[in-house]
Formats: C-alpha cells, sequence, structure tokens
C-alpha cells in the first residue's frame, strides 16, 4: 500500500513511525492485560457453568503469550509477502473477531480457543511497529525500542486501573461458595464492558496506526547523503571563489614589480649596449 502522504524528510518519516507505534499500542495492550481480568470473566462464565471457578482462568494469559510467541515469525512472513500495513490490518482483523466473540459468548472451552485466536493475531504483527523504527536509527534501536516498550507497559498499567475502576470500582471480594470461588454476578456482567472497550478502541488505534505508518526507505540514506554533500559544496564554493579573488589580487599586485624588474634589465642592457659600442669606437 503506498503512502497517504508523501513525506521525504528521514526524520519526518521516523517521527511518524514513532507515533504509529504507540497508537499501534492502545489496541494491542488491551490484549496483553485482559489476562489480567480472567478472574471477572471466569466468574461470568460460572453462571452458566457453575462447575467452573476461577483458577480456571490463570490460563488465558499463558495461551495469549505462548501462542502469540508461536506465531510471531509469521508477521515477518506476513510483511514480506503484503506489507507492513496489510499485516497489521488482518492482525486487527483476527483480533475483532475474538473479542466479538468473547463478548458475546458464556462457554470456558471457547473461553480458551479465543485465548489462542487473540495469541494468533497479535502474532501476526509482532514486533512490525518497533523494527521499522530501529531501522531508521540502528546505532539507536536499543534506546528507540526501550522507549516504546516503556510507553507500552504505562498504556497497560493504565488500562488494568482503568479496568478495575469500571468492573469491580467498590473492591467487592469472591464468594466462596463451596470449593467454586467466585464474584457476584452483577461484578461478573460488568467484565464484557473491557471486551466491549478493545472491540471499539482496536480498530481505531491499527486504522492510525497504518496511516502514520512510514515503511524504512534505504534511499532516504541516499537523500541524507546528497543534501549533506550539497551543503558541503555550497560552503565551499564561497570559499572557493574567495580564494580565487585573493590569488587574482596577489597576481596583481606583484605584476608592477616584475614589469619594474623587466624595466630594469632592459635599461641594463642598454647601457651594457652603449658602453660597448664607446669601446668599439
Amino acid at each position: 500500500m503506498d503512502v497517504y502522504i508523501k513525506v521525504k524528510s528521514k526524520r519526518t518519516k521516523f517521527i511518524l513511525s514513532f507515533i504509529s507505534s504507540i497508537v499501534y499500542l492502545l489496541g494491542y495492550s488491551i490484549i496483553m492485560e485482559s489476562g489480567n481480568f480472567s478472574v471477572y470473566f471466569i466468574s461470568y462464565i460460572h453462571y452458566k457453568q457453575e462447575w467452573v471457578d476461577m483458577q480456571f482462568g490463570n490460563l488465558m494469559r499463558p495461551i495469549i503469550i505462548l501462542f502469540l510467541s508461536v506465531f510471531s515469525p509469521l508477521s515477518g512472513i506476513m510483511e514480506n509477502l503484503v506489507g507492513p500495513r496489510l499485516a497489521l490490518l488482518s492482525s486487527a482483523i483476527v483480533i475483532e473477531i475474538a473479542l466479538i466473540f468473547f463478548f458475546i459468548q458464556r462457554n470456558l472451552w471457547i473461553f480458551y480457543v479465543l485465548s489462542l485466536i487473540l495469541g494468533l493475531g497479535c502474532g501476526l504483527s509482532a514486533q512490525i511497529v518497533v523494527k521499522n523504527c530501529c531501522l531508521y536509527y540502528p546505532k539507536k534501536k536499543g534506546f528507540i525500542s526501550a522507549c516504546i516498550m516503556s510507553l507500552g507497559a504505562l498504556i497497560g498499567s493504565s488500562y488494568t486501573l482503568l479496568g478495575e475502576k469500571i468492573i469491580n470500582p467498590d473492591r467487592e471480594e469472591v464468594i466462596d461458595k463451596d470449593i467454586y470461588p467466585y464474584y457476584s454476578q452483577k461484578i461478573s456482567e460488568r467484565s464484557k464492558y473491557f471486551f466491549l472497550f478493545g472491540m471499539l478502541i482496536n480498530p481505531i488505534a491499527t486504522s492510525l496506526s497504518i496511516l502514520l505508518f512510514y515503511k524504512y526507505d534505504p534511499s532516504c540514506e541516499n537523500e541524507e547523503a546528497d543534501k549533506v554533500d550539497k551543503k558541503v559544496e555550497d560552503i565551499k564554493g564561497p570559499l572557493l571563489e574567495g580564494a580565487k579573488e585573493e590569488e587574482i589580487k596577489n597576481n596583481e599586485i606583484k605584476t608592477p614589480s616584475n614589469d619594474a624588474e623587466e624595466g630594469e634589465k632592459k635599461n641594463i642592457s642598454n647601457s651594457n649596449n652603449k658602453s660597448n659600442t664607446k669601446q668599439n669606437i
């Protein structure tokens, strides 16, 4: 896919791509932080399947991370096949489908399958935006990736605080009925709003990220080098002109003295000729 706004400056492309990566993390962090609310999701399922307790929710995050790691190589394959923008779009579609079914389902096994699909969706776009930013300044890739990941962790933390305020604002404790602890039905039903929020923020964040994304182009390095050479030539030009002017002035100063020396030589030779003629006479 072609870029929407033509930008030639390497620095401008990097800044826009860096912003693109941060915007992308707005949607990506929702998936990674969803495991923190698995106890509420499982409590919601409990009212459909009473034998389910909160311990079953502990597998959600490991499943997402496992399949994200397994399918991460697909992000590079997708980027080479269809380009980075379509890879990000494909990832967003898979994640959006999983979030929609999370919102409507109440079955433990479907819950695990959807966790797997979330891991797959994240794997399709893993590290594309971060890698692209690092390519602009490879000598500073450690600093760039650290900045992006730190901001992503900050976004994830804000989602955790926001989710707790929405789902369980009064900090209610679990209900321990026999051996199956769970949250009250009022709180567990609020957990669906987390997926609804993800369904809204994921397409918005992905669309903005794709719009601001500028794939690294090695030709921009040549353009920067040409600009530097042109500046050097612009600086050298006046200096060379000044040097030529000084050389011309020096030649003009030296010319009269040379003419005088040549005149003296002519006078001496004339006097010598006259003396020689007198002697001959």
